[in-house]
């Protein structure tokens, strides 16, 4: 007998096509995530061991104004370079797969794969994470930027103070040598002999002085005089003045008016001496400050480098965290947290 024929249903058709599209879907997405690898992070703490220490992590260049404390924690674009170029030339880090993959651009992939942090509630923690595809990679990579750190920032931070201690030495051994010539010039033996001709010559100047006044009282007498025997001779009503008499009063005053320009000549010269003498006195007086005032600037600067000297040491940076785990993740787009 012949089979009847039954046409399949619209449901039994849906169904055998849905299954090859459900297990080709399947088999893409089994394909897609054992083919794409996790990655693995690790991270490494430092701590700077020094109070006020707050950590700068701002890819940017540093502030032109940053004080020397600053130093401690630091992380710019120019040093971010160098400290990964002294990483990169360790043995450990050079034997590691992921560098001899392509040696040429390993600056670059750890930059890529480098993120540094401030440990959230705690100033003075840096912390240095890793983010590569293989764990013993992470580790190494974390662990040896961290330890580069530590050296170079602290032979940075106790260069940067031991260049401060040595401006302050050289200032202070420039007063030192400028002492020197002070001293010997307020030593110098002219200066007493000096001082002892302005004694001497003040008491001369005086008398010259008094001199010149006495004199010039004489002046005015004789001239009085010579004027009363001129209004005498000029008038016919009086006698006859004696021409001796005129000549006497001439010669006199003459006689007056030497002396007063001898007297004027001599305190002009000791004039010129005196203020010679006050101005190389001033000198002397200012010398004699300015040296007391080295002396008492050389023990305050001799006090600061004592006290500025533990402060090159004082600023240490350690590994309280080192890399020793990395753990493992897969690319945030895979559905549901599923783990092949």
């Amino acid at each position: 007998h012949p089979v009847a024929y039954t046409r399949p249903s619209p449901e039994t058709n849906g169904l055998w096509i849905l299954i090859p599209i459900l297990v080709l879907g399947i088999a893409m997405y089994v394909f897609c995530q054992t083919s794409i690898p996790p990655y693995y992070t690790a991270g490494a703490v430092i701590e700077c061991q020094r109070a006020n220490c707050t950590p700068e992590t701002d890819l940017a260049p540093p502030r032109p104004t940053a004080s020397k404390d600053d130093v401690a924690f630091r992380y710019d674009v120019t040093f971010g370079l160098e400290l990964r170029n002294a990483v990169l030339a360790r043995p450990d880090i050079k034997e590691l797969d992921w560098y001899q993959r392509s040696p040429q651009d390993a600056n670059w992939r750890l930059n890529q794969c480098l993120e540094v942090t401030k440990v959230e509630g705690k100033k003075d923690l840096l912390a240095f994470n890793t983010k590569v595809g293989d764990p013993t990679t992470a580790i190494a990579l974390a662990n040896a930027v961290a330890e580069v750190y530590i050296t170079d920032v602290t032979a940075a931070h106790r260069g940067a103070w031991e260049g401060h201690l040595a401006d302050l030495a050289d200032i202070r051994d420039q007063l030192q040598t400028d002492q020197a010539d002070l001293l010997a010039k307020i030593e110098h033996p002219d200066y007493p002999a000096e001082l002892a001709d302005m004694w001497r010559a003040t008491p001369q100047f005086s008398a010259l002085k008094e001199q010149k006044r006495s004199l010039i009282e004489a002046q005015t007498r004789t001239e009085q005089v010579l004027a009363k025997l001129q209004a005498q001779r000029d008038d016919p009503t009086t006698a006859d003045v004696p021409p001796e008499a005129f000549d006497t009063l001439q010669r006199d005053l003459a006689d007056i008016t030497r002396q007063l320009t001898e007297v004027d000549s001599d305190m002009a010269q000791i004039d010129y001496v005196l203020d010679q003498t006050a101005q190389k006195l001033r000198e002397y007086e200012s010398m004699q400050t300015k040296y007391r005032f080295n002396e008492d600037l050389i023990a305050q600067l001799d006090v600061s480098i004592e006290k500025l000297k533990p402060l090159a040491t004082q600023t240490t940076l350690t590994l309280v965290s080192p890399a020793k785990d990395a753990r493992k993740h897969y690319p945030a787009w895979r559905p549901w947290g599923l783990r092949i």
